[in-house]
């Protein structure tokens, strides 16, 4: 073996790539609801918009696993940023930054907004595990049967009253715009 290549949807190279994936949202940008959403609301982006974008994009060739390779090769960077933040640089709304810093960074910003109790850091720990996991944070993902919230704490009314006093919409509601504030 001489050399290992990584191959691109049209065998373009990995620029020619990313600059294919930055005018097909320039084109479709108006046509793909959730796109709008990435764009001008991240924070109101809920998991099955998410995952709806994720498959248009698939269809298309733009997986967010060849647009971390391509990042990777052309930026020389640790591309391990969400499909999300892909588009955003793409669409030139902010730097390339890996998903799980932005969403540790936005845990220290709601760990300081108040004084937290013990139960109440290790949920927003949690809280933040499963953000990195399923990339966006809604409501229902807290009464799924089989996530550690409905699993160990009950699910959302429950945990809401019972550890965050009734400020849970507002916890997560912080916590996902925290996330995508300006260069988080």
């Amino acid at each position: 073996m001489i050399s290992v290549v990584q191959a691109y949807p049209g065998g373009q190279r990995p620029d020619e790539y990313l600059t294919a994936f930055q005018t097909f949202l320039r084109e479709h940008q108006d046509r793909l609801p959730a796109l709008v959403t990435v764009l001008t609301r991240p924070a109101d982006l809920t998991r099955a918009d998410l995952k709806a974008l994720a498959l248009a994009l698939d269809r298309e060739g733009y997986s967010e696993k060849v647009l971390q390779n391509a990042y990777a090769q052309t930026k020389h960077v640790d591309a391990a940023a969400s499909i999300i933040g892909f588009i955003r640089v793409a669409m030139e709304k902010e730097a390339l930054q890996p998903f799980d810093a932005r969403v540790e960074a936005a845990l220290a910003r709601v760990m300081g907004l108040r004084d937290w109790t013990p139960l109440q850091k290790q949920w927003l720990r949690r809280i933040a595990d499963q953000l990195k996991a399923n990339r966006a944070l809604d409501r229902a993902l807290f009464d799924e049967p089989t996530s550690p919230f409905k699993t160990q704490a009950g699910g959302f009314k429950r945990l809401d009253e019972k550890v965050f006093s009734g400020q849970l919409d507002f916890v997560l509601t912080e916590l996902t715009q925290a996330v995508w504030a300006a260069s988080a």
